[in-house]
């Protein structure tokens, strides 16, 4: 069973980009390695009496604010705290865990195909959900070819007000019937719908209560200012986009499948 742990940055709606990223993680062989890992590094940076319930958020640790103000002096370090990113970001490439992403431009996102008179909250819970469908679909195509005999259930950081729309996406795209009911066999075929290998519904927690979701939230920290080219911790940088990689594959074979039936010009000019 693999586990699915994916956070999302840019829901502020000031925010220009939404960009939703996560981990796969073994349910049995990684995540109680995961565990002791993010305990370890609690243990070797945090004081003893702020360990209880302490979570690395990755944004606070790279800026130096919050808990870790680079006015106090066990911060005003920023090689420490990069180095403390970068001690995360080990954690993935020690166990080659799986990277997921989905990303969007708010002013791009549905040009021409909504409602203009559709309010940016409500706009923005859409871009939350169509991208955290993306790397759901991703998720389902990495099963596919590299664990075939497995499933994944979700865990998703809580507190989005997109949750009830995620939830009901997930059911509309696990189900055939929806999908024909909508005639959406272009869909179907293009993005390889319905999800075969996605349980249950997508769960909502909060980090203290499943630590990979902080790996995930360093995921999407790094991924969401990378493609808007800012800087990132270059060793988490690597190390992240080295296991998203695969991904590249995966959108170029939905690119092909959405070229008409024979066209396959774009794939031989490569």
């Amino acid at each position: 069973m693999r586990l699915v742990y994916l956070d999302e940055s840019g829901s502020d709606l000031k925010a220009p980009n939404l960009c939703v990223a996560g981990v796969i993680v073994h349910g049995d062989q990684q995540w109680p390695e995961i565990d002791r890992r993010i305990l370890a590094l609690i243990d070797k940076y945090i004081p003893e009496s702020d360990r209880p319930g302490f979570v690395f958020h990755a944004t606070d640790i790279f800026h130096g604010s919050k808990y870790f103000d680079r006015r106090k002096p066990e911060w005003a370090n920023q090689e420490r705290r990069i180095g403390l990113l970068n001690d995360l970001s080990l954690i993935i490439e020690d166990l080659h865990l799986p990277v997921v992403v989905g990303f969007y431009s708010k002013d791009k996102f549905g040009a021409g195909a909504l409602d203009p008179g559709i309010s940016n909250k409500e706009k923005g819970k859409l871009i939350h959900d169509v991208a955290t469908l993306d790397c759901l679909l991703r998720v389902d195509a990495w099963l596919e070819k590299f664990a075939p005999n497995e499933l994944a259930t979700v865990v998703h950081e809580d507190g989005t007000p997109a949750k009830n729309l995620i939830k009901h996406s997930l059911r509309f795209a696990r189900r055939n019937d929806l999908l024909d009911a909508q005639e959406l066999q272009d869909a179907k075929r293009i993005f390889g719908l319905p999800l075969k290998r996605i349980i249950d519904t997508v769960h909502f927690a909060e980090k203290p209560d499943a630590r990979p979701l902080q790996l995930a939230d360093l995921a999407v920290f790094v991924l969401a200012r990378m493609f808007k080219d800012e800087p990132v911790p270059a060793i988490a940088g690597e190390r992240i986009n080295k296991h998203m990689n695969w991904i590249y594959e995966h959108a170029a074979q939905v690119k092909q499948r959405m070229m008409p039936s024979g066209d396959h010009s774009a794939t031989e000019k490569k």
